[in-house]
């Protein structure tokens, strides 16, 4: 848990107290509400209303308490932050709109309750979305030194980025980075990559403290902190964003063919199979075009007006970017009505 997140948590539980405190009085001695709180019109406090209040303050005090056990899930966090925005309008609507309370018994629930408002509402999006990204030291500490998850991600996202980086400044023409971004885009970059889980290593060389280090550096990293290491690689080895590996060095780095052998078959590559599709309705039959009016809203959600006017256009294509099987589908249906339907 972040620094942000337990010092929330331990506001959260002081609050928490303060709310039972508020359980008490409201529950067995209701009359302090008549001096304390609801000072200006205290023929409106009895047994009732203390008990009343109470029970509303248990819910508050359990999501206080639920939240501060859990600050980063969302739910509960907005949760717990509308029962701050409830209790504040209802202090701020009996101070200033009902007249039953003074700015002295005011005061202190609206302080609170606005504090904590703000703090959350300010607070959003670090606290469920940036303190979920937890180090992943931190993790394997919390689970007793095993992150299988955490880390492993981690040190894959920084290895296969520190590799594809340094590949991509090594073989970009005129980049910069000198022997170390050669000695990358080659062997070290396929170390970095099969040390990922990429593919095998090529070498079996024992790795140097100093990369053994760096290992235990990476493996520390948080997800946001893997990014901008890739970031920073690209950086300062000089690879634009984008910038791809020219398949070129494969081809320089393979081994001349031995004498005599048969040049092989240049191998034509596989055609690759279409998955989208566009649906174009080419004609209809007069007696079918009040069907295919009415198919044709029913599969692009358009009006009846913009439906016959889509229709009246025919050729036209009315889906594009469409699955196989929809496609299909589509084109049968229209054709079951009269239309004459292509896929293109």
């Amino acid at each position: 848990m972040s620094q942000g997140a337990v010092a929330l948590s331990r506001w959260l539980v002081v609050v928490a107290g303060l709310r039972l405190l508020s359980v008490y009085i409201g529950l067995f001695d209701p009359g302090r509400f008549r001096t304390a709180l609801i000072d200006l019109q205290p023929g409106l406090v009895n047994d009732l209303y203390g008990r009343l209040f109470a029970t509303w303050t248990v819910l508050t005090c359990g999501l206080c308490l639920i939240c501060a056990r859990n600050p980063t899930n969302a739910a509960i966090y907005g949760a717990t932050l509308l029962s701050f925005v409830v209790a504040l309008t209802h202090f701020a609507t009996e101070l200033l709109v009902f007249k039953t309370m003074s700015l002295r018994g005011a005061a202190a629930p609206m302080v609170i309750a606005g504090l904590s408002t703000l703090w959350m509402g300010a607070g959003w999006n670090y606290y469920t979305l940036y303190s979920n990204q937890q180090p992943a030291g931190e993790r394997a500490a919390a689970s007793g030194g095993h992150d299988n998850d955490g880390k492993t991600d981690s040190m894959r996202l920084a290895l296969l980025a520190a590799a594809r980086a340094a590949q991509q400044a090594a073989w970009a023409p005129g980049a910069p980075g000198g022997a170390c971004a050669r000695l990358l885009g080659g062997g070290g970059s396929r170390a970095l990559a099969a040390a990922a889980g990429d593919h095998p290593a090529d070498d079996a060389e024992a790795p140097g403290e100093r990369v053994q280090q760096l290992a235990q550096d990476i493996m520390s990293l948080s997800v946001l902190e893997c990014s901008q290491l890739s970031n920073l690689l690209r950086e300062k080895l000089g690879v634009p964003r984008g910038a791809a590996v020219p398949m070129m060095a494969a081809a320089m780095a393979a081994p001349p063919p031995a004498a005599g052998a048969a040049p092989e078959a240049d191998a034509a590559p596989p055609a690759k199979e279409k998955t989208e599709f566009d649906v174009k309705l080419e004609s209809f039959t007069p007696e079918g075009k009040i069907k295919v009016i009415k198919e044709i809203r029913a599969l692009t959600a358009l009006g009846l007006k913009e439906a016959k006017e889509l229709v009246e256009k025919a050729p036209v294509v009315i889906k594009t970017g469409v699955s196989k099987a929809d496609a299909e589908a589509m084109q049968k249906q229209l054709e079951a009505v009269g239309g004459k339907v292509v896929m293109e």
